[in-house]
């Protein structure tokens, strides 16, 4: 279980060491306390982290998922859900994260597709997986990752 709470010094963030293939599935199971702030998770490769994928849940926004490639370049978009979503109903909520071959990517929320999308950018295994929490509160039950390199 890990809970993070928002201080002045900015998002809470958790990075665990761990090879991941260029093909994964990642379910996380989660809580929502309470609508604001962002919660963001993904695999991630470099020394620093800098190259990730990371999927951010964003209670009340527009589009309530969102799927980004972040590189030191930046972040861009990949894939995002329609409409808002709201998990804050102290239920848990499965998200789903596949990636294929060829970078294709879906998500899943509580069994229900909601995005697809394809990127190739990042072809080599990963060396990590990361979790930001920017100001919400969530509680994490469990991360459960298959395609990780023996």
């Amino acid at each position: 279980n890990t809970q993070g709470q928002q201080n002045q010094q900015g998002p809470a963030t958790i990075v665990v060491p761990v090879a991941i293939s260029d093909q994964f599935f990642i379910r996380l199971e989660m809580t929502s306390r309470e609508s604001g702030g962002q919660f963001n998770f993904g695999p991630y490769a470099g020394q620093r982290a800098e190259r990730s994928y990371q999927l951010a849940y964003a209670p009340g926004a527009a589009n309530g998922l969102i799927l980004s490639r972040v590189s030191d370049r930046g972040s861009q978009v990949l894939g995002m859900s329609r409409g808002p979503i709201n998990l804050e109903d102290n239920q848990a909520h499965f998200l789903e994260w596949k990636r294929g071959p060829g970078g294709k990517m879906t998500v899943a929320l509580d069994g229900r597709p909601v995005i697809e999308a394809t990127d190739a950018q990042f072809r080599k295994p990963f060396n990590g997986f990361l979790m930001i929490n920017s100001g919400g509160t969530y509680g994490i039950r469990s991360v459960a990752i298959n395609g990780m390199n023996q």
